[in-house]
C-alpha cells in the first residue's frame, strides 16, 4: 500500500491537468493571441476545467497593458476576444513544480 496515494489523486483532482503559458518579448502582440486562439480552442472543446492557459512576456516595460491594437483587431477579425488580457512579465521560477508544464 502507498501512504498519501489518496491525498495525491485528491490533488490531481482538483488541479487541471495541464497549464499551458505562452511568452513572447513583451506580452503584447504574440502570446495574448496565441493565448486568445488557444483559449477558443479548449473552450470549443470543453476543456476548460482540464487545461490552465495564460500568457506572458519576458520583459516587464509593457506589464498591465492591453494588448497592441493591431493584435486585437487581428484576432477579432478571425473571432478571437483578447480584450481581457494585459501583459505580465514571465516568471521562470513557475516552470514545473506547480507552475506550468508547457511554455
Amino acid at each position: 500500500m502507498l501512504f498519501g496515494a489518496n491525498s495525491q489523486s485528491e490533488k490531481a483532482d482538483k488541479q487541471p491537468a495541464a497549464k499551458v503559458l505562452f511568452v513572447c518579448t513583451g506580452n503584447i502582440c504574440r502570446s495574448p493571441i496565441a493565448e486568445g486562439v488557444f483559449r477558443m480552442l479548449v473552450e470549443r472543446e470543453q476543456l476548460c476545467s482540464q487545461i490552465t492557459i495564460d500568457s506572458a512576456g519576458t520583459h516587464g516595460y509593457q506589464t498591465g497593458e492591453r494588448p497592441d491594437l493591431r493584435a486585437i483587431r487581428a484576432a477579432r477579425l478571425r473571432g478571437y476576444d483578447l480584450s481581457s488580457q494585459r501583459a505580465r512579465l514571465f516568471d521562470v521560477g513557475a516552470i514545473g513544480g506547480g507552475g506550468h508544464d508547457g511554455v
